[in-house]
């Protein structure tokens, strides 16, 4: 048998509990797992707190999609990125004319980037990992969904083509997956991912506990005690 670090004390656990973000998707269902699981925590001990939006939503898709499409700009077909380079200047246009974070148009900006956006935009991410420590002086991990959705049937159509489903009938553009991953991800914050139930129809809801730089190892260990004390993975029918 592997062994194993202890689990961490959820009585002394601070956790900043994040739902409520307007910019970003979230289906009802992936909600409520998520307050579930919040109140289950409180249940055992430990301190839960509501706090909204822990960094400027905009600015923080803007510099993760700047961040990561100029990495995954390198890998597109040269007949693609010649396409987006061509349509570069109207969709430099459509943002200002206010086209949204999630948009074609600023798809097509960060598949493009220069190197003076990248800089840019890594200078606002260093600016909100500044700005997010103060947080983590209160809390020690910050509990959110991890994705819109529970989890869906695998889309082979083009990346563009795909969309979103909500419960409630709502859909998202597909690149709303990026929305709530982009705080750990852009700002280069240890997160770990863990069970918050199922769905009404029995599929998994994941949510993730983002923490201080550093704090790997205190981030395993809450998360090892909520699938221990809380709720361990429940597996789907198949």
């Amino acid at each position: 048998m592997a062994a194993r670090a202890p689990g961490a004390d959820l009585t002394s656990a601070r956790i900043a509990l994040w739902v409520d973000e307007p910019l970003f998707a979230l289906d009802p269902q992936v909600r409520d797992a998520v307050l579930r699981l919040a109140g289950e925590l409180g249940a055992a001990g430990a301190s839960v707190e509501p706090i909204t939006s822990p960094v400027d939503a905009h600015q923080l898709l803007g510099a993760y999609q700047t961040l990561l499409g100029a990495v995954l700009g390198e890998d597109l077909p040269p007949r693609l990125v010649r396409s987006m380079e061509f349509t570069r200047p109207l969709a430099k246009l459509a943002l200002r004319r206010g086209a949204g974070p999630l948009s074609t148009a600023a798809m097509t900006v960060a598949y493009t980037a220069r190197h003076t956006d990248w800089l840019a935009a890594d200078a606002v991410r260093a600016r909100l990992r500044h700005e997010i420590l103060g947080l983590f002086d209160r809390f020690d991990a910050i509990l959110a969904p991890i994705a819109p959705t529970a989890a869906f049937p695998h889309d082979p159509r083009p990346f563009q083509k795909r969309i979103l489903k909500g419960s409630d009938g709502a859909t998202w553009p597909y690149v709303s997956m990026l929305q709530w991953i982009a705080l750990p991800a852009a700002l280069r914050l240890p997160a770990t991912a863990v069970p918050a139930g199922l769905s009404a129809s029995g599929l998994p809801i994941g949510a993730q506990l983002i923490g201080p730089p550093g704090a790997d190892g205190r981030l395993l260990a809450l998360a090892q005690s909520i699938d221990e004390d809380i709720r361990g993975f429940q597996p789907p029918p198949l």
